[in-house]
C-alpha cells in the first residue's frame, strides 16, 4: 500500500534507530517521547511491518527497520548537504558580471570602469574574458559573456552595438622603427604601404578589419609578411625590421610607447576604428549587466 512518507517522520525514525532509544531521540529532536512513539507507530502501520523489536524491554531494529535505516541515513545526509548548499548560495556574491573584451581594452579602457563598478557593487563578482573583437562579440550570443567591449567588426544581426562612451573611436597608426624612411612623415596613405612588408593583426581583429576595408576601398593589395596577435611580439618584429604594423593608438601608447618605434597617422582623413559595447538584441540582461551599463553610460 502506497503512502506519503514525509521527511519529519523519517527524521524521527532515523534518530530513534541511531540511538535505539526513543527518549534520547526525543531529547535530540526537542520533541516529547510520546510524539516519537506515535510517529514510529504510524510508520509501522503504513509499512505494514514492525521496524523495531521490543523484546525484554530492549529496542532493536527488525530486518525492515535496518533496511529503512540505510535509506534514512542517506536521505538525512543529503538533507544536510542541501541545507549547506543553500547557505552557500546565500553567502555567495549577489550576481556575476561576465564581460568579453580584447586584451588591450581590458588593460586600458575597462580598468577604471571595472574598479568603479566593484567599489559600488562589491557583492557582484566580475569575470573578464579576452579574445579577438570578432570572437568576443559572438560570445554574447551563446551565454559565454553578458556583454562585450570590442573594436567594431561586422556584427551578427542579433547583436546590438552602442559606441563606447569614454572612447567611441580609436585612431589607427602605422608603426615603424624610429629610423624608418616613413617615420618622419606627417601622414601616410595606404598607397605608401604598397610593397611594404606588413605585420598584420590576427583574423577577427577589429584593427585588421578596418585596415582591410581601407585597402579594398583604395584598390591596394597589402603585402602580408607575418600575422600575429600578441602586441609585444608585433612590436619586437617591427623593431627588428621584419615589417611595419598598423595598430590602434590605444594599443601603441599603452603597450609599445617605450620601444624605439614611431606611430605615423594616416593622411587624407584619419583611419579610425569604432569601439562598441555590444549586447544581445533580444535577450534580457541580468541585474549585474544592467547595473554596469547604467554606470558606464550614465555615470
Amino acid at each position: 500500500m502506497r503512502f506519503d512518507l514525509n521527511l519529519k517522520q523519517l527524521k524521527i525514525f532515523y534518530y530513534a534507530a541511531r540511538h535505539l532509544n526513543f527518549r534520547r531521540a526525543a531529547e535530540e529532536l526537542f520533541v516529547s517521547q510520546p510524539a516519537v512513539s506515535m510517529q514510529i507507530q504510524s510508520l509501522e502501520e503504513a509499512f505494514g511491518t514492525p521496524l523495531f523489536s521490543r523484546a525484554k524491554k530492549k529496542l532493536a531494529l527488525t530486518e525492515a527497520g535496518r533496511l529503512l535505516f540505510t535509506y534514512a541515513e542517506r536521505i538525512m545526509h543529503l538533507a544536510v548537504e542541501a541545507e549547506q548548499a543553500i547557505e552557500g548560495v546565500k553567502a555567495a556574491p549577489k550576481g556575476v558580471l561576465k564581460i568579453g573584451t580584447t586584451p588591450i581594452f581590458a588593460k586600458s579602457l575597462l580598468t577604471l570602469g571595472l574598479m568603479k563598478f566593484h567599489e559600488r557593487f562589491p557583492e557582484i563578482r566580475i569575470e573578464v574574458n579576452q579574445g579577438s573583437s570578432e570572437r568576443m562579440s559572438s560570445s554574447i550570443l551563446y551565454g559565454e559573456n553578458d556583454l562585450a567591449v570590442v573594436g567594431r567588426v561586422p556584427y551578427d544581426e542579433r547583436i546590438l552595438a552602442r559606441p563606447f562612451p569614454e572612447l567611441p573611436e580609436d585612431e589607427l597608426l602605422l608603426i615603424v622603427p624610429e629610423k624608418h624612411h616613413l617615420a618622419e612623415s606627417f601622414g601616410v596613405t595606404v598607397h605608401d604601404l604598397e610593397g611594404l612588408p606588413l605585420i598584420m593583426r590576427e583574423r577577427g581583429s577589429a584593427t585588421r578589419h578596418a585596415l582591410t576595408k581601407r585597402f579594398d576601398a583604395e584598390g591596394v593589395k597589402p603585402t602580408v609578411a607575418i600575422e600575429a596577435s600578441d602586441l609585444t611580439f608585433i612590436g619586437d618584429l617591427v623593431e627588428r625590421g621584419y615589417g611595419a604594423a598598423v595598430l590602434g593608438r590605444v594599443a601603441f601608447e599603452n603597450e609599445l610607447a617605450r620601444a624605439p618605434l614611431t606611430g605615423v597617422p594616416f593622411a587624407g582623413g584619419p583611419l579610425r576604428m569604432g569601439i562598441d559595447v555590444v549586447l544581445p538584441r533580444e535577450e534580457r540582461l541580468n541585474d549585474a549587466a544592467n547595473k554596469f551599463l547604467s554606470l558606464l553610460f550614465e555615470g
